[in-house]
């Protein structure tokens, strides 16, 4: 099982997401097969629907998170299911679905969660907010502010960057993308930058730098 979650992990540090996920899928199979242990499953969906995510397949990264939500429940893994809600929120979010959004992350108790589902859950409610004109939370934005830019990663600096459009988190988005890409084959990087969220840092760094 570790050997081949490597092997999709070397695919996607090298970028090549599909061949990331190709194995990703073998694995699970065998999982299933076999009838391995939950945990094992869970994190395998889990990853898959990660892959897809950032390809900006949605659609197909809910089917897995879908999956992953339901081999929680059946183990009763609280933690995992609370990482997997909101997962589940922001592909929501991307599609447009803001009801559904938000009605995974009220199955999160964000005061009760782990600080990353805490900040996850709180981005995406100001994300909602704002492309609904909503007023957002002054103590919530306070709260993104005084983290270090450098301890979330370029989608999140991307997304508080929307929030309060301050560049300096476009800039360090941008910056920590351009580190990302260093780590990419080259004859993936093409393909990776024309992947939505990507894309979108790159092209609004374009306008305002």
């Amino acid at each position: 099982y570790w050997a081949q979650i490597q092997i999709s992990s070397n695919y996607r540090r090298s970028g090549d997401y599909n061949n990331a996920i190709k194995t990703g899928k073998q694995t699970l199979r065998y999982l299933n097969k076999v009838n391995i242990e939950s945990f094992y499953t869970i994190q395998c969906t889990f990853f898959i629907a990660k892959y897809y995510y950032l390809m900006g397949k949605y659609v197909e990264s809910l089917d897995y998170l879908n999956q992953s939500y339901i081999q929680c429940q059946k183990s009763n893994n609280k933690p995992q299911m609370a990482h997997t809600c909101i997962e589940i929120a922001l592909c929501y979010y991307q599609l447009g679905k803001y009801n559904k959004s938000i009605e995974y992350i009220q199955k999160v108790h964000l005061q009760d969660s782990e600080e990353i589902d805490w900040y996850n859950g709180h981005l995406i409610l100001s994300l909602i907010n704002k492309k609904q004109s909503n007023e957002i939370d002054g103590k919530i934005i306070d709260s993104f502010i005084k983290k270090e830019k450098s301890n979330f990663d370029f989608f999140d600096n991307y997304a508080i960057y929307q929030i309060i459009e301050d560049a300096s988190y476009l800039e360090i988005a941008y910056e920590q993308l351009q580190g990302r890409i260093k780590q990419i084959t080259k004859e993936f990087k093409p393909k990776f930058l024309s992947y939505p969220i990507p894309k979108a840092i790159v092209e609004e760094w374009e306008k305002v730098k």
